[in-house]
Formats: C-alpha cells, sequence, structure tokens
C-alpha cells in the first residue's frame, strides 16, 4: 500500500465531521427562518388583534367598563373575532388600559383607549436546539376626534336678556314655529315643503341630524312623548368625573311680549312673538286677530305652542340612537303683550281672561332647572303640561346628572309642539294656522367646578340655530369648537340664511367672516379656506338630489359679503346657504407658538365675524361636515 493511500483516509474522516457540522448549521439556520416566519406571523396576528379591539372599543369611550356599552367588553370581543381569546394553551391575555392625559396628572384622555394582547408563542425547528417557548405582546392606542361643537366657553350658551349686548354676549338659541318662512332663518324648525308666503323659501328636505324613523333614523325608539319626527335642537352636557350637573333654561316659557317687555340697559330685548314680527303691524296685541294680516299665524292663541325638554342619557358619542331618556318637560305659552304697561300675562291655554303678574313668575326671564318640580300653588306649576304639574322621569325622578367616576355625557333636545302636545308637522292643519312663534331661550349646566377638568360644559350637537339682536356696529361671536386633533384637516361650515342688517338712507353693508384662535387662543385672526367660499340652494340637497354650490370667493379668507345696497335684492343669500371650506393649520397645536392651548378646550373656539355699521337682527342656523374617519389609529 503507498504512502499516498495512507493519507487520503484521515482526510476523507474531516470531511464527514465538517458536512455534520454544516448539517447541523443548515439545520439551525431552517429552523430559525421557520420559527422566526412563525414567529413573525404570531406577532402580526397580536397587532392585527390590538388594533382592531383599540378600534372597536374607543368609541364606548369614556364608558370604560360600565355595561351595556363599555369600551372593555366592546375591545375584548373585537379580538375574539380576531382569533384572540385570553387563556387557552398560549396563556393569552387581553389587557385594555385608559390613555394618562399628558395634561392633567392623574386624570386621563377620554377619547383614546389601550389595548394589548400577549401570547406564548411555541417553537418547533428550534427545540431539538434547547430553545423554548418565548412570549410576544403588541399594543394599538386608537382615538376617536372628540366632535366639532357649537357654542362659546364656559357652561352656558347663549345670553340671558340681562346680559345681552355686553362682555361679548351678542345671542341667544332661537326657535321658529312649524308656520314661519324658513327664510326668518330656522332651516329646520319651520315646514319646509308647504311654503305660503310670497317671500317663502323654496321646499326642501332639510332635517335635523338627529330626527325620527322617517328621515334620519337617528332618535332612540324610546321617547317620552311623540317628538317631532324631524327632529329637534339638541346640546350636549358634559359632566366630568366626580361632579353633578343640573341642567337649566333661561326663559323655557313661549312668552310673546311685542318685542318691548324687559328691554336692559343697553336697548336689547328678547323678542319673542307670535307672527312675522307683528309688533310693527295692528292687531297682534293680546293675542286677537292672529289670523289676519300683517300677523297671520293661528287665529287664536290658544294654538300658541308647547315647549318640549327632554333630557338623555349618551353612552356613544356616535350613536344617538341608543340614548336613554331621563325626563321631559313641557310648558305652556304666555300672552304678555300687554306688558310692560300693565305687568300682566294670561295663559291662552285655559281660555280665561284671568291677569297675573309676570314679574312673579319663574318662567319669564329666569333660569329655570327643566328637572326640579315647581312649588305648589306657584304661577310656574299651573303652566306645566305634565301630569301632576311636574317633569315627567323615566324611572327614579331624581334631578341632577352625575358625572360618574369617569365623566358622562348627556343631552338636552328642545322642541316645539302644538298647542296639544303633538308634533306639528303631523297635525293635519293648514300652514298658515300652525304657530309662526319666535322663541328665544339658553342653556346652561351648574353645579360643576371651576378648573378644566372639573367644569361642565353646554355645545350644541350638530347643528345651531341663534339670533344676534344687535343694535348697531360689527361684532364678533365665539361660534365653533374645533378640538387639538383636528390639526392639519380640512371641514366645512355651513350658514343658512345669514347677514341681515338694517338698510337705510345711509345705506347698509356686512361682511361675514370665521376667524380662527390664534397665540394659545389668546387672539383670533381670518381662518383660510382651501377652496373658497361658496353659495348654494334654499336646501342641503339630499344623495338622490345634491345641491348645487357655486364658488363667490376664491381660496384665502374665510371672508364673503353678504349684504349690499347696491343689489337687488340687498340681503344677497336670504334663504340660501353658503358653505365655508377651512382649513385647520397643521401646527394647530403644536410648535413654539400653538394657535390653541391643548389643555384648555375654552382656548379652541373659532368665531364669527359680522364688519357692519348698521343694527344686525339675524337669525342663522349653521351646520358641520367633515371629510375622513372619526377613529383612528394613534399608535400600533
Amino acid at each position: 500500500m503507498s504512502r499516498h493511500a495512507n493519507r487520503r483516509r484521515p482526510q476523507r474522516g474531516q470531511s464527514l465531521v465538517i458536512f455534520a457540522l454544516i448539517g447541523v448549521v443548515l439545520f439551525a439556520v431552517v429552523g430559525l427562518a421557520v420559527d422566526a416566519g412563525f414567529s413573525y406571523f404570531a406577532s402580526d396576528h397580536l397587532e392585527r388583534g390590538a388594533m382592531a379591539g383599540a378600534l372597536a372599543g374607543v368609541p364606548d369611550m369614556p364608558d370604560f367598563n360600565t355595561a351595556p356599552n363599555d369600551a372593555t367588553s366592546t375591545a375584548i370581543a373585537a379580538a375574539a373575532k380576531n382569533g384572540w381569546t385570553s387563556g387557552g394553551a398560549n396563556n393569552v391575555t387581553i389587557s385594555v388600559a385608559k390613555v394618562p392625559d399628558p395634561n392633567n396628572a392623574g386624570l386621563y384622555l377620554n377619547n383614546q383607549l389601550q389595548v394589548t394582547v400577549a401570547s406564548d408563542v411555541p417553537v418547533f425547528f428550534l427545540k431539538l436546539l434547547g430553545f423554548g417557548t418565548h412570549r410576544e405582546a403588541r399594543t394599538a392606542v386608537a382615538e376617536y376626534l372628540r366632535p366639532i361643537t357649537f357654542g362659546q366657553p364656559g357652561s352656558q350658551l347663549g345670553s340671558t336678556q340681562t346680559d345681552l349686548g355686553s362682555n361679548g354676549n351678542y345671542y341667544f338659541m332661537r326657535s321658529e314655529g312649524w308656520g314661519t318662512d324658513r327664510g326668518q332663518g330656522d332651516a329646520y324648525g319651520p315646514n319646509p315643503t308647504n311654503a305660503w308666503t310670497s317671500s317663502a323659501s323654496t321646499p326642501n328636505v332639510d332635517v335635523h341630524a338627529l330626527s325620527g324613523p322617517a328621515w334620519a333614523g337617528t332618535e332612540p325608539a324610546s321617547q317620552p312623548l311623540a317628538l317631532p319626527a324631524r327632529g329637534g335642537q339638541n346640546y350636549t352636557i358634559y359632566v366630568p368625573a366626580g361632579q353633578t350637573a343640573f341642567v337649566q333654561v333661561y326663559n323655557p316659557v313661549f312668552a310673546p311680549d311685542n318685542g318691548t317687555t324687559g328691554t336692559n340697559a343697553l336697548g336689547y330685548t328678547y323678542h319673542e312673538d307670535d307672527g312675522d314680527f307683528p309688533e310693527s303691524g295692528s292687531g297682534c296685541s293680546g293675542g286677537n286677530g292672529q289670523g289676519t294680516l300683517p300677523c297671520s299665524g293661528p287665529a287664536s292663541a290658544q294654538q300658541w305652542p308647547i315647549m318640549s325638554y327632554t333630557v338623555y342619557k349618551s353612552a356613544n358619542p356616535f350613536d344617538h340612537s341608543s340614548d336613554a331618556w331621563l325626563s321631559n318637560l313641557r310648558v305652556k305659552a304666555i300672552d304678555a303683550t300687554s306688558a310692560p304697561s300693565t305687568g300682566k300675562y294670561t295663559i291662552p291655554a285655559t281660555g280665561s281672561a284671568t291677569t297675573h303678574t309676570l314679574g312673579n313668575l319663574t318662567y319669564y326671564h329666569n333660569w329655570v332647572d327643566v328637572q326640579a318640580t315647581p312649588a305648589v300653588g306657584s304661577l310656574a306649576k299651573a303652566l306645566v303640561v305634565n301630569p301632576g304639574g311636574a317633569p315627567t322621569f323615566n324611572g327614579s325622578a331624581t334631578p341632577g346628572l352625575p358625572g360618574g367616576a369617569t365623566g358622562t355625557t348627556y343631552r338636552l333636545r328642545v322642541d316645539q309642539l302644538d298647542d296639544q302636545s303633538q308634533d306639528p308637522g303631523a297635525n293635519g292643519r293648514a300652514q298658515n294656522q300652525n304657530s309662526q312663534a319666535h322663541k328665544g331661550y339658553a342653556v346652561e349646566a351648574t353645579g360643576c367646578g371651576a378648573t378644566p377638568s372639573t367644569s361642565c360644559s353646554v355645545t350644541a350637537l350638530d347643528d345651531i340655530t341663534l339670533y344676534t339682536p344687535v343694535k348697531a356696529g360689527g361684532f364678533t361671536m365665539p361660534l365653533v369648537s374645533i378640538p387639538p386633533e383636528y390639526a392639519g384637516r380640512t371641514f366645512s361650515l355651513y350658514i343658512y340664511d345669514p347677514g341681515d342688517v338694517t338698510c337705510n338712507g345711509s345705506g347698509c353693508s356686512n361682511v361675514l367672516s370665521i376667524t380662527q384662535p390664534t397665540n394659545s387662543g389668546t387672539a383670533q385672526a381670518t381662518a383660510q379656506t382651501t377652496d373658497g367660499v361658496y353659495s348654494g340652494q334654499s336646501g342641503e340637497g339630499s344623495a338622490a338630489n345634491p345641491a348645487t354650490w357655486t364658488q363667490q370667493v376664491t381660496a384665502g379668507n374665510a371672508s364673503i359679503q353678504t349684504q349690499d345696497q347696491s343689489v337687488n335684492p340687498p340681503n344677497i343669500y336670504n334663504g340660501l346657504w353658503i358653505r365655508f371650506d377651512i382649513s385647520v393649520p397643521a401646527d394647530y397645536a403644536s410648535g413654539a407658538t400653538p394657535d390653541v392651548n391643548s389643555a384648555n378646550p375654552a382656548t379652541w373656539f373659532w368665531y364669527l365675524s359680522y364688519t357692519t355699521s348698521q343694527a344686525a337682527g339675524d337669525t342663522i342656523t349653521a351646520n358641520l361636515g367633515f371629510t375622513g374617519a372619526p377613529v383612528h389609529l394613534v399608535s400600533g
């Protein structure tokens, strides 16, 4: 045997060792690839479960774990639909948590929710190399954009008669009767299809966002009585954790007074009547002659409207069909047209000429708790339509709105009913035999704290109708609150029948502008539009018959001239909608000089500005449009 052959045998042995080692390495690599891929798949599955849970659960906030619509249960159910349930062979856990408020230590954000899904992930090939099960977890945080709301800072919406014209109090809430022409400025309250005057607006299908089954179908089925199917005027009342609020309405009774009763020191009045401002005509006092021009309206003051105030508890900010009604108060009208010369009033619904002292009636030009029972024998008790002269409760007859452990949202709905406590749109009367009531009121929540984290808020929900009885001169007033999370987004502000100012020998002109907060909410500047300001039709349109919009102002400042005596008619957009497409700055709530203070909602308000030298007695309706998903992921 040769010397060379003896040398090759050890080399063949070394090759086997090398191949064995390579095999182990290849096995480990393949095992790592397979098990890592499975781990990645499990991690992705966990992430999808966490995201699904957070997105599904956050709309139920701030009801974190309170049945029946609590965020925790909803999030866990959504995770289960994505294949994750607690326990099992892989020790799955689903953790749902509130997100701390970075601006208020110890408090939590009401519009964010965190969900974490964790699971043991087994290995297969790598188990042969001594590796065991490992733990994977994924977390997602979802947020819903808090609703854009109408109103003013604080817990009061609308001015009292005493405060009108001072300290920025330039408007109060307005409700128009079913028999009123929409051209007066209320887009939703009057009959939209049976107009009867030469100046009437074109028939349309405009309707409150919250309305009955025949319309949007967004109101709950359970109601205290048959409220108007087209909806009412709605106000959101937020009560923080640990607080209890009492919802009050200023001037809850419909009290026609010829626009002269109770004029304040600056000459302002609540200007209530039941006709087309009949104080300028004849035959309209004391409820007499209401069927004749220039008054028109019902032939008898006995057909003046009953005002209705219903309080609900809201479980979900996006779906008010699940709201539960708590209480209802209905109030008869009074006739105060003979005041102030006599200081007396009658109650037309009784058919009696008996007079009462106006100054003793708490329901007239005073704040009234709409869940409180009037005192026995009081003048107010005689006006309450509900059985026993007290509000009707759905369950416990306990006034007050508790905030609970996490804060609670409530809703007040205001309606004009006919004189029989029925829907005036369903009573079969001719248009000019339904009330033409021009009703003024304000809303507030009392009993809460004074700090941003303990104070109540009152805002109009979805839309707002208001009246500006300004005697003369330009003015600005808070109109809409845009939360910080809308930075970089665009919304559309719609205003119906804008810009009525007085025309006289010196002329008339008015420019309507939208201004936005700047410098942490301490100043205002003209807002900017993305593509201009548009005018539309008398109706908002529908999916089947959309409205036609015409550009009136190019992109830039959110301003438009609404009154010009050189054109005919001088009120350019009488009975029409206009639309502002408005851009929220990207640095709205960030940067060295943010426009708003994220921790202080009072700084989030955008204003409506009138630039005029004349008086502005203007009823307008406003609502909002927003394109985009209100629920989105913050992280995950």
